[in-house]
């Protein structure tokens, strides 16, 4: 983790409106966009995609993030968009990165599809669990096929 000070961070979980067909080419789009947008913002974070949701954390100064969020919530490929951590935070959890992709996950998908649904006093435990869970794979994906599994920054 990088200590930074003003450091703001988003994690976020929504309902993909990807069409099957087209998932994969649709998510190297929003990777190569994230990818340059985030760098040229010092913006950093990590994406989860499963066949029906996406999780997102975002980190980064905070009218960067805050832009870049509201530009997502815009996106006409997901709906449902459900804010489960948006605050001032002391490190960066995914520094090196910037967008990770954690990768498609069938397994993953059920796990934090079910967090959607986490109520006002569930969020910050629901939050918890995604950056967990994105930290997991990202960090399992780097492992086993060496650092540009993740796509570092």
């Amino acid at each position: 983790m990088t200590v930074e000070p003003s450091l703001f961070r988003v994690v976020y979980v929504s309902r993909s409106l990807l069409p099957e067909p087209a998932a994969g080419t649709e998510l190297e789009r929003i990777l190569a966009r994230a990818r340059r947008g985030n760098a040229a913002r010092g913006i950093t974070g990590a994406l989860l995609f499963s066949e029906d949701c996406f999780a997102q954390a975002l980190e980064g100064p905070a009218p960067a993030v805050e832009e870049v969020f509201e530009a997502i919530q815009c996106d006409p490929r997901h709906a449902d968009v459900v804010v489960l951590e948006a605050a001032p935070v002391a490190a960066r959890e995914f520094g090196a990165w910037s967008m990770a992709y954690a990768g498609r996950s069938r397994q993953a998908g059920a796990r934090f599809s079910a967090l959607a649904g986490a109520g006002p006093g569930e969020a910050a435990t629901a939050a918890g669990r995604v950056l967990g869970l994105l930290r997991a794979v990202v960090d399992r994906r780097a492992g086993a096929q060496g650092p540009a599994a993740a796509v570092p920054a």
